[in-house]
């Protein structure tokens, strides 16, 4: 889990594709642009962590970890 991710700024939520949508994909191409087309090392190194971190929280959002457990009530649920 990266540091924005616990800091709770950029965490999966349901709200987070609606704020984020519109900027999104511009944000990501002009990361993908700077790190392709820039010569600084250390400007590369920065866009590609914010893509590794734009990558892992957008995976979080759209593949969360399946929930296998279920619980079984006899004949009351437990209040």
């Amino acid at each position: 889990m990266s540091w924005l991710q616990r800091s709770g700024h950029l965490s999966p939520r349901p709200w987070m594709g609606i704020v984020l949508e519109p900027i999104l994909v511009p944000l990501y191409r002009a990361l993908k642009r700077t790190y392709q087309l820039e010569k600084d090392d250390v400007t590369k190194l920065h866009a590609q962590l914010a893509l590794q971190e734009i990558d892992s929280i957008v995976q979080d959002f759209l593949c969360p970890e399946p929930n296998f457990s279920k619980r079984i009530f006899v004949l009351d649920r437990p209040s």
